[in-house]
């Protein structure tokens, strides 16, 4: 069931961007700022790359053979027509080899970008909450044992399985590789024990801003360079199931706590806590989650934590508690700002944008509520074509794009067209390339990698072999013409994509401690596609956010209104004057056809249009932003002669199209981690003829003919 709210306009992201000066080292002087329709402004006009990422076979090889096998790579890359690309990983190569292939960019000019990769150095104590995979029934007293899977320490409690009643709590040590816990005299019905191990993440420091900030140092950038990657690790993403229990953590949380519940009162009722006990902030942020009620229990509705410093248990009113999810969002703005600081220690040393790629879950790592510095991009990762694009990393990293104080620079960092059922290279037409791009625009990115152009570390890597466009020549002049079309005609950039917000966000540890009845409410904006995006109508999606400075309509589930654990959730949206739509997200496979302003079809973001004109012939035409046509024509076969008429300069007109030199080779793709291994197959690949470029013809009307 759907019920409309009118409750104002939602507020629209701030239109001041991000923004800096890089200064190459000819000491020229590129300013550069991002806009409030997310694109990068260079030297004061739109960059628009469409290129891909490049694995430098230099990176891995010593001697002169493998540089020597980039620039032949490059060269064919060059000659395509791509101009922008980004080399990974950097941050583990010798910054003297590194400068070799930045010389090789240069050289040719390209336009490029760094992928730092390096994974966080630095951890943080905790302790892994929600999971059962540490939960036992235990029928009468005696040991119970769990395996320690590497974990030295944990937690442990136990409670009567029908009541929930406390049994006991406490510590317990691994030893020999088991966790063993006495339980207690089983009551009727019998008991549950439970471990909440002591673990670690991976957390942002200061350290490791850093070490990437003297690495970078080393280097001299040239007037090509553009741009930094993933900043901390390849697709980072923060940990989930976590809490941290460090000291500084908890100070931090304290003061997270603090200024959203003035009065002890108020957090213990956000909290589900006895009221009576003396609380604070500090006393609150050393709770640790022990167990809840499981559904249709008896006890869903409660459940226990315990006092880190004193060991107190106290009993919590899951129904009304937001305990957990202060926590998560608690832990995310740590990292949200550590990650910033971060960026801001690399901009200091070379100051061009910084963009992280998107990855897995949606998170508020990336919505940054500062009005300067910090992150300045985000990367969608989209994979597999069509329709999944949007359901892949794509509609999700809009949402998070918008979702910022000040507008980030939104792009595409990784896509293809190809799974790994699939016994070709990437895309089996130039229509089928065309019509991804575009919906990757639809989505709102301003500028396109695909994964990748070459990520072959040694002439033996088979890893990525069905992704790589240097293995089909031709993917690389496709791609190079669509970013021709995109550049002539720019009017697709005011173009905003057809999104709805589904708030709050439901992701894999959102019901890591509250009631065990709680309904599922909301998307959680994963790649794997379980609860993460809804199709709304033609190119229209509903993404989840993390905050309510996204423009456009709000969806909320029913159950935001019905729980008493979302009562701030619920004066979030009243303080915002959001449009709202309510819809049970959770439960609905589908919203299509059912929100009358997303029905209607869209037209393409870039106007290109492919055709066969005549046997044997391909034509692509597209417009530029004065009106004027281009007509390119090239053989799909042998060398052929045509004659051309229409309205244009020069027509009619006979012309000869060389011949497409395709050969059938063979491949091998073995990547045994996707289950990929030892697939062989045959394809025909090489590169694109030349072509006859027509300018200023119209394509209403042009005839072309073969001359026999």
């Amino acid at each position: 069931m759907l019920r409309w709210a009118t409750l104002g306009l939602a507020a629209g992201a701030a239109s001041a961007g991000a923004q800096g000066l890089f200064i190459d080292r000819d000491g020229g002087r590129h300013p550069w700022r991002t806009t409030a329709d997310h694109v990068l402004l260079w030297d004061g006009e739109p960059y628009l790359p469409f290129g891909g990422m490049y694995c430098a076979r230099a990176f891995w090889q010593d001697g002169d053979t493998p540089l020597q096998q980039d620039r032949e790579l490059l060269q064919t890359i060059r000659d395509a027509g791509i101009e922008d690309l980004y080399l990974n990983p950097v941050r583990e190569v010798p910054p003297s080899r590194l400068q070799q292939v930045i010389e090789l960019l240069e050289e040719l000019g390209f336009r490029y970008g760094l992928q730092i990769c390096t994974p966080p150095e630095s951890r943080i104590e905790g302790y892994g909450v929600g999971p059962d995979r540490f939960l036992a029934r235990a029928e009468q007293p005696g040991r119970v044992t769990f395996p320690a899977e590497g974990l030295a320490s944990a937690r442990y409690v136990s409670v009567s399985a029908e009541a929930g009643a406390l049994l006991g709590a406490g510590s317990v040590d691994a030893r020999e590789g088991v966790f063993a816990v006495e339980a207690p005299e089983a009551p009727p019905g019998g008991a549950l024990v439970k471990l909440i191990p002591r673990a670690s993440a991976a957390w942002i420091a200061p350290e490791d801003g850093a070490r990437t900030a003297e690495y970078l140092r080393q280097l001299r950038l040239g007037p090509g360079f553009r741009m930094l990657v993933d900043p901390i690790g390849n697709e980072y993403s923060p940990p989930r199931f976590f809490l941290p229990a460090a000291e500084a953590w908890r100070e931090e949380f304290a003061q997270f706590l603090g200024a959203r519940y003035r009065r002890p009162a108020e957090l213990a009722e956000a909290w589900g806590l006895d009221p009576a006990l003396p609380w604070s902030p500090e006393r609150a942020a050393r709770l640790v989650p022990l167990i809840g009620g499981p559904a249709g229990s008896g006890w869903a509705d409660r459940g226990h934590v315990v006092d880190d410093g004193t060991e107190e248990v106290f009993t919590v009113d899951l129904r009304r508690s937001r305990m957990w999810w202060d926590v998560c969002e608690a832990r995310e703005a740590s990292l949200r700002t550590r990650l910033n600081d971060l960026c801001d220690t690399l901009k200091a040393v070379c100051d061009v944008p910084v963009v992280a790629k998107r990855h897995h879950e949606s998170t508020s790592v990336w919505t940054s509520g500062r009005e300067a510095g910090g992150l300045d991009g985000l990367g969608m990762e989209s994979y597999v074509g069509g329709d999944r694009l949007a359901t892949f990393n794509g509609a999700a990293t809009y949402a998070e794009v918008v979702g910022t104080k000040r507008p980030l620079w939104c792009l595409v960092t990784e896509y293809n067209g190809v799974t790994w059922t699939d016994r070709r290279i990437a895309y089996r037409s130039r229509e089928g390339m065309y019509a991804d791009l575009n919906r990757l625009l639809a989505l709102g990115a301003r500028g396109v990698f695909t994964f990748g152009l070459s990520l072959a570390g040694s002439d033996g890597d088979k890893n990525w072999t069905i992704f790589e466009l240097v293995h089909d020549p031709r993917q690389l002049e496709w791609l190079a013409t669509f970013a021709r079309a995109a550049r002539a005609d720019r009017a697709w950039l005011a173009r905003q994509p057809r999104t709805a917000f589904a708030y709050p966000p439901q992701p894999s540890d959102a019901k890591a401690f509250v009631s065990g009845d709680l309904p599922d409410w909301g998307l959680t904006g994963s790649w794997t596609g379980e609860r993460s995006i809804l199709c709304l109508g033609p190119e229209a999606w509903l993404a989840p956010v993390s905050t309510l400075d996204a423009p456009g309509p709000v969806v909320v589930s029913p159950v935001i209104r019905e729980w008493e654990c979302f009562a701030w959730e619920r004066e979030a949206l009243d303080r915002a004057g959001a449009r709202v739509l309510e819809a049970d997200v959770a439960r609905e496979a589908s919203l299509e056809g059912r929100w009358p302003e997303f029905a209607a079809p869209v037209e393409a973001p870039v106007g290109i249009t492919v055709w066969r004109p005549a046997e044997g012939v391909e034509a692509v035409a597209w417009r530029d932003d004065d009106g004027r046509s281009t007509v390119v024509l090239r053989s799909l076969g042998e060398a052929v002669r045509v004659r051309v008429a229409g309205v244009g300069p020069g027509l009619p007109t006979e012309v000869t199209l060389p011949g497409a030199e395709l050969l059938e080779q063979g491949f091998l793709l073995s990547n045994p981690s996707f289950g990929a291994q030892g697939i062989e197959f045959r394809c025909p690949v090489g590169p694109s003829p030349r072509p006859v470029e027509l300018i200023g013809v119209e394509r209403e009307g042009l005839t072309v003919t073969r001359v026999e």
